[in-house]
């Protein structure tokens, strides 16, 4: 037979065995064949998902809604194209190099080494290739022509990085800023006549620097939009020193001609309302604005106040930090209406008039108008300024950078120069007290980076823009302006950054512009078309070639019985490694995202970036260029590796498995499993630990489990702004956090006592249970504590020492100590609960009723678990602080202990052996090629049928 037809048979057999054998049901005889119909089917349905989940785009949507959606889209099928070939690679790890059966079976005949390797390469490539087909069958055909009718030509920054340069003065902040904005100035929005403007200021120890660029001039005002939101919180705090208002005070008091009902529960206050902690919504959800070109105009105070007649005072006692414009709102008429004067005469009497802020100012004068400018938006537009009415307190002001550095220079130096009281207002309005959005914590509207100590707040307004910093270990402040919308080039939060960078020596984003073509043309969407599934097509092949190429290249390189121990490991370690990337990843994508991507370093991201960027440059946007770099480097590398590992096997690994045991030698001295219990316990309890590290097939249902709670964990802290592990700022801090992580612990817990319930009632090995029917323990309580433990050691442990080292590092150690309590009593409840009273050994026989169909029940229970640990991880929240309530906790979960144990011991029959599946008659098949069913004119005729 020649190679070519070797090649073929060859690689028609592998394409059906792609995934290892030893991870198909014992009663599977080796067929894959229905696993990849699942497989296959259930990818369908997920692009069925994906495309209803498509981002829809109006024509009026902005330049920078447009591009958040696509690339947040475009990187969503990305990653998960990356790690649905993660877990089929991890379900393909013992077949992707030839294993002993090749060996032993095809060595013998006349088949080359070569030609089994390229039909096994062949074959894992093809199955993974039609994977990612299923996945984009439907979206990849839907998604690229929809995206293809909705751009136009577009300008934003070019989002590459620039060299880092030694630390930049004040003083020459504008040489060097001038310099990178040399094209801008030239030929973009900040070039004569094209109406771009910014204004700057910084004051670093003690020297002060204000300067214009483009047509704004030092002096020109700029509407500050959300900056206003910290001189409203000066406001309070100033009252609050003069004990008009205090923080905790409800904002019913502060607004009694509003009639409100006294809330049951925890009701708003003053303080919630300035950190964003009212549970209030941006704007009310009925709310249509009257003219769309100023979608705020028409919302005065007295449909605010009939708003919030209507929706009451009450808010949850955890609420989380949610950003909100109506709150502001509110703050600003409830003070008000508590000394009865109008926001604008508050706001001059007690902030800009002892300051000297001579031109920060709800209503311009006729003077300061002329000296206003006029806005533009993402798409160089100008723009009509808007009309705030009720919502002036969140971010109506106008101001000048020289006003704003006054002021920042204030919080720098309260002492030296405010009077009076104003000096320990400033100090309490950048004072931290909640949690804020992601990381950082919030004062009275002030952003605190509780690990630089930077004090920040950025605003944003149809046409304008501001970026308002300080920070006292450094002993700088930075104020920028812009008349321009967000996203661009020269828009406020962009020059700020830039200068942060160039003032501290890191490296900054380029100040230049690139236009992203247009698009609706035949040629564009067969562009993107062909992008779209290169780009999917070249990540899913990443995965595999680096799943690949670390096992073949570090299974090489060591002899075969100890590569066999390690195989397990790294088989695991690539899969929590894929999970964890794409759970622990921002999916969300912006242009500030790739901005900060590709000024970190292409190391600091995730490879899914890597890939968007291959995908953006093959659509003919330049806009990534080094993320594609590194795309085709991380691609050409898992290529060059897996050749190694081609290479490797071979030369060496066609002969060791040949030559070399597979197994290490035991060494009786050495043991690295403790006792637990009576010598038969412990043999049971050991044996279930040894099946799971060798096991393949238990192995990877029990790191799905583990997966499955870690992804359900990471999505519970991530969607309620709950990481915040960093050690809190103040002793309450944790708690603000509780209510997620709780959850989370809890959910874990679930998953693992869950897989490893299911996994240890798959046999191993039917023919050896005969080992197990020589124990003197027959049956009854020995068998039940040995599953006991066993459930607990690899269900339960790792969740407790796990949750032991993450909640002593995010709280206080004493309610740490007892939520692992707590995690401890649960774990003890769910595993007498996973035992039930079957006579069975783990690992010796299915001991699952209906075996195939339990997992429906248990996913329906577990369904119904969820919101019950909602009220349970509330509960326990606030048990943590109460004795009473925390003594009551532990006392349920010790009854509910005692009740399944009480359970478990009635249903165990009284003198009951331990059962075991007995193994049939069936003839054992190696499951090799069978060349009667190739060739049946060459099958003699009084040979039997072939079955």
């Amino acid at each position: 037979m020649n190679t070519r037809r070797q090649f073929v048979l060859l690689y028609r057999d592998y394409l059906f065995r792609v995934v290892d054998p030893e991870l198909l049901s014992s009663h599977g005889t080796g067929d894959a064949s229905p696993l990849l119909l699942q497989i296959v089917s259930l990818l369908l349905i997920l692009s069925v998902a994906f495309t209803v989940s498509v981002p829809s785009f109006r024509g009026d949507a902005s330049g920078l809604t447009i591009l958040g959606s696509s690339w947040t889209f475009e990187h969503f099928l990305i990653a998960t194209t990356m790690v649905t070939v993660g877990v089929l690679a991890t379900l393909m790890w013992g077949s992707m190099f030839p294993d002993r059966l090749d060996v032993l079976v095809l060595a013998p005949l006349p088949v080359r080494p070569s030609t089994i390797l390229w039909a096994k390469l062949a074959a894992i490539v093809t199955a993974i290739v039609l994977a990612i087909v299923a996945l984009h069958i439907v979206v990849g055909v839907v998604w690229p022509p929809l995206l293809n009718t909705v751009d136009r030509p577009m300008t934003i920054p070019t989002l590459a990085p620039l060299p880092a340069m030694p630390p930049v003065g004040a003083a020459g902040i504008e040489a060097v800023l001038l310099q990178d904005l040399a094209h801008v100035r030239q030929t973009g929005v900040l070039a004569p006549g094209a109406g771009g403007g910014i204004a700057v200021g910084i004051r670093q120890r003690g020297e002060h620097r204000l300067f214009a660029i483009g047509a704004a001039r030092p002096d020109s005002l700029f509407q500050i939009g959300s900056v206003t939101k910290p001189l409203t919180g000066l406001v309070l705090a100033r009252l609050v020193e003069e004990r008009q208002v205090a923080f905790d005070e409800p904002l019913r008091r502060l607004v009694p001609s509003i009639e409100l009902a006294v809330p049951t529960r925890s009701e708003i206050t003053v303080g919630d309302l300035v950190t964003h902690r009212s549970g209030l919504p941006g704007m009310p959800g009925d709310y249509r604005p009257i003219d769309p070109s100023n979608p705020v105009r028409g919302f005065d105070v007295n449909r605010m106040r009939a708003y919030l007649s209507r929706r009451g005072v009450d808010r949850s006692a955890a609420e989380p930090f949610r950003y909100s414009n109506l709150g502001y709102g509110l703050l600003g008429h409830a003070l008000e209406e508590r000394t009865g004067v109008d926001y604008e005469t508050l706001m001059r009497t007690l902030v800009t008039d002892p300051l000297g802020m001579r031109d920060t100012v709800v209503t311009p004068t006729a003077a300061q108008r002329g000296r206003a400018l006029q806005g533009h938006d993402f798409d160089r537009r100008r723009t009509p300024a808007w009309d705030l009415d009720a919502l002036v307190p969140a971010g109506g002001l106008w101001s000048t950078a020289q006003d704003l550095l006054i002021w920042l220079d204030a919080n720098l130096r309260p002492e030296r120069t405010s009077p009076g009281t104003l000096a320990s207002a400033l100090r309490a309005s950048h004072r931290p007290r909640a949690i804020g959005g992601g990381d950082e914590r919030i004062g009275l509207a002030w952003m605190v980076d509780p690990t630089t100590g930077r004090v920040s707040h950025t605003g944003a307004i149809v046409g304008f823009t501001a970026d308002v910093w300080f920070n006292p270990r450094t002993d700088t402040a930075v104020v920028v302006l812009a008349n321009t919308g967000p996203g661009t080039v020269v828009s406020a939060t962009t020059i700020a950054d830039y200068i942060r960078a160039r003032l501290s020596g890191a490296t900054a984003s380029a100040l230049e512009e690139v236009t992203i073509a247009e698009r609706g043309t035949i040629w564009s969407g067969a562009q993107l078309f062909a992008a779209h599934w290169a780009a999917s097509l070249a990540a899913g092949l990443f995965v595999l070639f680096a799943f690949m190429g670390v096992q073949g290249v570090a299974v090489a390189a060591l002899p075969r019985r100890y590569s066999q121990r390690l195989s397990p490991a790294l088989q695991l370690a690539m899969f929590c490694l894929c999970i964890g990337l794409y759970f622990l990843q921002p999916m969300a994508v912006g242009p500030g995202r790739i901005a900060d991507i590709q000024r970190t370093g292409l190391l600091a991201t995730s490879p899914s970036h890597w890939f968007l960027g291959l995908f953006h440059v093959l659509s003919g946007s330049p806009v990534m260029l080094p993320l594609a770099h590194a795309a085709a480097a991380a691609f050409a590398g898992a290529a060059a590796l897996t050749a190694v590992a081609l290479v490797l096997a071979y030369v060496r690994t066609f002969r060791r498995i040949a030559s070399e045991p597979d197994i290490t030698p035991g060494r009786t001295h050495r043991r690295w499993l403790p006792p637990f219990g009576r010598r038969p316990q412990t043999a049971i309890v050991q044996f279930v630990i040894r099946t799971l590290a060798r096991s393949p097939q238990h192995r990877v249902i029990t790191a799905f489990y583990w997966g499955l709670g870690f992804a359900i964990a990471m999505i519970i802290v991530k969607v309620p702004r709950a990481a915040q592990l960093a050690a809190p700022l103040d002793s309450e801090a944790w708690r603000e956090a509780s209510v997620p992580l709780v959850i989370s612990s809890l959910l874990m817990l679930m998953c693992t006592v869950l897989g490893a319930r299911l996994a240890s009632a798959m046999p191993r090995d039917l023919g050896a249970n005969w080992i197990f029917r020589v124990l003197p323990v027959r049956g009854g309580a020995g068998f039940v504590a040995a599953r006991r433990r066993a459930l607990a050691v690899i269900g339960v442990a790792p969740v407790l020492a796990l949750s032991t080292v993450a909640f002593s590092v995010a709280w206080p150690w004493p309610q740490a100590l007892m939520h692992v309590a707590v995690l401890a009593l649960t774990g003890l409840v769910l595993v007498e609960l996973a035992i039930g009273g079957t006579q069975k050994i783990p690992f010796t026989c299915a001991y699952l009723p209906g075996r195939t169909r339990i997992h429906v029940t248990l996913y329906a229970i577990g369904a119904l678990l969820v919101p019950l640990t909602v009220i349970a991880a509330q509960y326990e929240r606030d048990a943590l602080i109460d004795q009473r309530r925390l003594a009551a906790l532990f006392a349920v979960l010790l009854g509910a202990w005692l009740l399944m144990r009480v359970r478990t011991a009635w249903l165990i029959a009284p003198g009951a052996e331990a059962a075991f599946d007995e193994e049939g008659d069936a003839p054992v098949s190696l499951g090799v090629w069978d060349t009667r069913r190739e060739f049946p004119e060459r099958v003699p005729a009084e040979s039997k049928p072939i079955e």
